[in-house]
């Protein structure tokens, strides 16, 4: 089985896939981890700190328990999408670290060779064709030179 039929996703997935977070290597991933996650948790610090009664505390009550929680809490889906990053690639045998644009370029134009060679053998053009009888008859018929035919049986047998 070629790595290409291995590979779990449909043609729309691997288009989109290759300018994606899921395509980037690891440090470019956690650039933007941080581009996203910095702002976030600035704003929810912010909220957190503004709070000037200690009676007031939202949550739990405690500042310090608060502001760990609401750090976990906004870090939480960056960690889950990392994770499923790193299972995506996993299950599709790539590499969890560097870039796999190129990789998955790849993957798509086996995919697409594949089809293109399952539908040509389906129609039952010239590539597909195995059988010497119908190359001996297209020498009979006059479609191909005597060379041609000599190749193809050196080629079949």
């Amino acid at each position: 089985m070629a790595l290409a039929d291995k590979l779990v996703m449909s043609d729309e997935t691997a288009k989109g896939l290759v300018n994606g977070i899921k395509v980037g290597g690891f440090w470019g991933r956690v650039g933007v981890y941080l581009m996203l996650y910095v702002p976030i948790a600035l704003v929810f610090i912010f909220i957190l700190l503004m709070q000037t009664s200690p009676k007031n505390i939202p949550f739990s009550g405690n500042a310090d328990v608060n502001f760990f929680g609401v750090i976990f809490l906004v870090f939480l889906p960056f960690l889950l999408v990392e994770l499923g990053v790193r299972s995506w690639r996993q299950k599709n045998g790539l590499s969890v670290y560097k870039n796999i644009a190129e990789e998955l370029r790849q993957r798509a134009v086996d995919v697409q060779v594949a089809r293109e060679e399952k539908a040509r053998g389906k129609m039952g053009g010239v590539g597909s064709v195995k059988d010497l009888d119908y190359w001996f008859g297209m020498l009979e018929k006059g479609a191909i030179t005597k060379e041609e035919y000599e190749k193809k049986k050196i080629e079949l047998l």
